[in-house]
């Protein structure tokens, strides 16, 4: 049996991987690649590799490959794929479960960051405007997280290491499933339970995949149902969140707190004026 062709459409990918990539597979790259070589390359191709999907991969250059059957994203979310341009017999694969502790990690940074306060009592110590507070001084909002309620919407691969970290800090976890199972925290399902965890959690963190049952997810009824002082931390898509509705709940409630992948935001203070 002939080696499939390959199609590399990504320069993430290290060396040592292309290497043993090459043992089973007949490896070509999109990058470089002349667009009379590459557009009669398409026919020839029976499976890709990427990154998100590359730009220059539009329907007309879909049609093309006739010889497609498998697609292996490096990312662990699959949104970006445009499915309705797939033949059927195309199989998708993500990479789900490959970054569940990195990410899990860096929603925890981000969490505790906000706890803390530690982005602005930097800032407000480079600037020479720091002030000596109590350890655990709810009064200067700097939060213990032991005893506090976690809810955890998405209980996958990170979902699951959120809340083991979460446990191992001493607080309740509230986790939003698709089923029940043995997880030893508090796993609820539907709109109920997603109401309850936004009424009941002094954090919530976003870890679910991005689809039409999850796009906006958080809106602004959802957002008036968290606590005033309540932090919001999304490791997931952004299009989880009702923008609008958020930079409306943000000015309205001073306390709230957003964690979005690289800034942590509190209330209006934060938010640029209309």
């Amino acid at each position: 049996m002939s080696r499939q062709n390959l199609l590399v459409a990504t320069d993430l990918l290290d060396l040592d991987s292309l290497r043993r990539l090459s043992r089973h597979a007949k490896v070509f790259f999109a990058k470089g690649a002349q667009q009379d070589e590459f557009s009669s390359l398409l026919p020839s191709i029976d499976a890709m590799m990427i990154f998100s999907w590359p730009r220059f991969l539009d329907e007309q250059m879909m049609g093309r490959m006739s010889r497609l059957r498998f697609i292996q994203s490096i990312l662990a979310g699959v949104n970006h794929i445009p499915f309705n341009q797939l033949d059927r017999k195309v199989i998708v694969s993500s990479n789900a479960g490959a970054y569940s502790s990195p990410v899990a990690e860096y929603a925890w940074a981000l969490l505790l960051s906000a706890a803390k306060r530690v982005v602005e009592h930097n800032a407000t110590i480079r600037e020479g405007r720091g002030v000596l507070v109590r350890h655990g001084d709810a009064a200067q909002g700097i939060y213990i997280l032991k005893g506090k309620t976690l809810g955890v919407l998405g209980y996958g691969g990170i979902g699951a290491v959120i809340s083991r970290i979460a446990r191992a800090f001493g607080m309740n976890v509230l986790a939003l499933a698709r089923k029940r199972r043995h997880s030893g925290v508090t796993l609820l399902l539907g709109q109920k339970g997603l109401q309850r965890i936004l009424r009941e959690s002094d954090y919530v963190v976003l870890s679910l995949p991005l689809t039409r049952a999850t796009t906006r997810i958080i809106d602004k009824e959802k957002l008036s149902l968290m606590k005033d002082d309540s932090v919001l931390v999304n490791v997931a898509r952004g299009e989880l969140v009702d923008e609008e509705a958020l930079y409306r709940h943000l000015k309205e409630r001073t306390s709230f707190r957003l964690c979005d992948r690289c800034l942590v935001v509190q209330g209006r203070q934060r938010v640029a004026p209309d």
